[in-house]
């Protein structure tokens, strides 16, 4: 940042005017060099495909753009002192290096060098020793290289400003700490060379001009690169129709306001307060990019009235109106960028907790369109029961378990009984209230329903109650499953089970097992009638059993048993005698054994007689 040489400073320089020329002249000349070799990237990027040339046009932009707010910081100084209330420069190049890898950082800073003295040689009035000039870019170029880094090793890059906590960091490193300590360094430069004489002075100035700028200005160029100027990631066309209103609003008021000639003291506090509505609109629905272009153009309308000699800053002493109006700006554009980041952090938590919900709401959806293709897939229907409305909530699944229409999701009890067997109605009826009358947590039962047309289905239904504070029942949920099938077939079991029964009591043939762990043997009901016994089975031990066998073929069976056991034999037919009430009867039996592993014993051996 350009400063004017304060009151006392040696006079080390002034035989160093006669070199103006040749400064200029050299400025000039680094110039010249600068933008060749920029041109000659531009070259060689066209012929080799495009490789440098964004780069090399974004560190042209951005030089314009340091010499642009450089000549806009000088003219805009307060007469007759010429200093700077502001100084957008340095913010710029900030927020270039915030947006640009830091392996290209040496352009832009590099490049800054030439554009900074070409524009203090050619603007700044009185004129400044080339000396003076090299330690204010220098400072400049320190300032942006330690907000750069502290900024990326704090809260990485580009910024993501949209958060309290974030916001507050850029603040307090970008536009306080680097500016003081990179202010001192420029200030204690200036002392050695005799530009200035009052450390505190000059330090608060070249302090309090870069804060605003630095709050302000990266903020607005690198959301505007992100898309994020009026706050949102695809702002509406209606968030830029916004910040138009809020614009105009800001220049309809702030003119007049910072445009009075002489207004009264007791007038000015109003005065300062009026683009404040303006300023918090633009925090709570702009972000910080939309918050910080408003605050520029406050401090816009602001400083061109005070440097034409109007408005609340023009009443005392040059430097107390440029120290007024930088702590004015200071003071509004802090706490108005925090509640912007406030509000948008909590605009985006509000929106990341919407999407979340939304996509738990399709999801849940989903589910519970799976579960009811599932269920009428599979015959399995839930439903929930109001113990005192006696209305039940039913599921698809549940409806198409009833033959209901498809659609429907409601029904009573009273209708469930319409559809139950009449010979199962109050069996279930008595385990339900059963079930309520024992304070029990869950019940399971089994009936029949009648469905259109006369068919018969069986329902297992399992049911979860819940119970009042006064242990009245209150509501049962759960689910019904179609066990037709399952019944059928245990049915047809039986059936079968019964048939064979009977043909081996007709063709005398029956089965049985043994257990060589417990050394127990299983008659089936077939051997039963074989051995004489009664029919429905009967459990023996092996030394009861071999009492049966006559006793001539009791050695020869053992020991053909134990053949087999020693060879592993997985099969054995047997012929031998038994004494069935003093009958002596042949059996042939067909033994099957089992073993756990090859080195093990049988577990068990089946037979058929």
């Amino acid at each position: 940042m350009p400063h004017e040489k304060g009151q006392g400073a040696a006079s080390s320089f002034d035989n160093l005017n006669h070199s103006w020329r040749g400064a200029v002249e050299l400025a000039a000349i680094i110039l010249e060099r600068v933008i060749s070799q920029l041109r000659g990237l531009v070259g060689f990027a066209l012929g080799s495909g495009n490789l440098h040339m964004p780069i090399a046009l974004s560190v042209l932009v951005v030089l314009a753009g340091y010499y642009a707010g450089g000549i806009v910081g000088i003219q805009l100084g307060f007469p007759p002192s010429g200093v700077a209330a502001m100084w957008p420069s340095t913010a710029i190049l900030l927020a270039a290096l915030l947006l640009t890898p830091p392996r290209s950082w040496w352009l832009y800073l590099l490049g800054a060098v030439p554009t900074h003295l070409h524009l203090v040689a050619n603007f700044q009035v009185p004129e400044v020793p080339i000396v003076v000039m090299l330690c204010q870019v220098a400072s400049n170029v320190l300032h942006v290289v330690l907000a750069a880094l502290a900024l990326r090793f704090v809260i990485g890059a580009p910024p993501q400003l949209a958060s309290l906590q974030n916001m507050g960091a850029f603040i307090l490193l970008a536009g306080v700490g680097a500016t003081a300590i990179a202010c001192a360094v420029a200030v204690w430069l200036f002392l050695l060379t005799g530009w200035a004489s009052d450390f505190w002075l000059v330090w608060r100035q070249r302090t309090l001009a870069n804060v605003f700028a630095m709050v302000t200005i990266p903020p607005v160029i690198v959301l505007t690169f992100a898309g994020q100027l009026v706050g949102a990631q695809h702002a509406a066309l209606r968030s830029y129709l916004e910040l138009a209103l809020i614009t105009m609003a800001v220049l309809v008021v702030g003119i007049p306001v910072f445009g009075l000639e002489s207004p009264a003291p007791a007038n000015v506090p109003a005065l300062l307060l009026a683009p404040l509505p303006f300023l918090m609109w633009a925090a709570v629905r702009l972000g910080v990019g939309g918050t910080g272009l408003t605050l520029l153009i406050v401090a816009g309308i602001a400083l061109a009235n005070a440097y034409v000699g109007r408005g609340p800053f023009i009443s005392q002493a040059p430097d107390v109106n440029v120290f007024s109006l930088q702590i004015f700006l200071t003071a509004i554009s802090i706490p108005i960028l925090l509640l912007a980041a406030l509000v948008e952090e909590r605009r985006q938590a509000e929106e990341s907790l919407k999407q979340t919900s939304k996509r738990a709401k399709l999801a849940l959806a989903e589910r519970s369109l799976q579960l009811a293709l599932a269920g009428k897939a599979a015959l399995v229907g839930s439903y929930a029961y109001d113990v005192d409305t006696d209305m039940m909530q039913v599921d698809a699944g549940y409806a198409a378990l009833h033959g209901l229409p498809e659609g429907t999701v409601q029904t009573t009890r009273g209708e469930w009984r319409g559809r139950t067997h009449p010979n199962d109605v109050s069996r279930v009826e008595d385990m339900r209230e059963q079930a309520f009358g024992e304070g029990l947590g869950e019940y399971a039962s089994e009936y029949r329903i009648l469905r259109s047309g006369g068919e018969v289905r069986w329902i297992e239904s399992r049911s979860f109650i819940t119970y009042t504070s006064e242990g009245r029942p209150q509501r049962v949920a759960g689910v019904n499953i179609d066990i037709t099938e399952r019944k059928r077939i245990g049915q047809t079991l039986a059936e079968r089970k019964a048939q064979l029964e009977l043909a081996n009591n007709i063709a005398q043939v029956g089965s049985y097992t043994y257990n060589y762990a417990t050394r127990i043997l299983w008659l089936g009901p077939g051997s039963a009638s074989i051995y004489g016994l009664r029919e429905n089975g009967v459990e023996m031990t092996a030394e009861e059993w071999r009492k049966s066998v006559h006793p001539d073929d009791v050695a020869q069976l053992v020991a053909e048993s134990r053949a087999a056991l020693a060879n592993r034999q997985c099969e054995l037919v047997c012929v031998f005698r038994i004494l069935r009430q003093g009958e002596v009867r042949w059996i042939e039996t067909r033994n099957r054994y089992f073993y756990g592993d090859p080195r093990s014993h049988p577990l068990r051996t089946r037979r058929n007689l």
